[in-house]
């Protein structure tokens, strides 16, 4: 998925078959242009993978780099180290989901 301000591209993510867990789905590659203000382009990209990944009723990985667990903890990621992955997301963490 590719974000956009003013026809620029501003920053990408994706979400992909997660091949070491059956069944769920993989958060993977986001980057964000130095130009543009990081946290709304992330959260922006996230939220609406998220919401694809709901639609089908999938589970959703991440391997957290060095200091964005915070991030991923306020998108409904909960930390479970294994299978390659730091931190899970389901429709059940959307119960325990809130923004601050």
């Amino acid at each position: 998925m590719a974000a956009t301000l003013s026809l620029e591209l501003a920053g990408i993510g994706g979400l992909t078959i997660d091949l070491s867990q059956p069944g769920a789905l993989r958060m993977r590659r986001f980057y964000v242009g130095a130009a543009f203000p990081p946290e709304r382009i992330r959260r922006s990209l996230a939220e609406n993978l998220l919401a694809r990944a709901l639609t089908c009723d999938r589970t959703v990985t991440v391997n957290a780099g060095a200091g964005s667990e915070p991030f991923w903890r306020s998108l409904g990621f909960v930390a479970e180290a294994r299978n390659r992955h730091t931190h899970v997301w389901s429709k059940l963490s959307l119960s325990r989901f809130s923004r601050p």
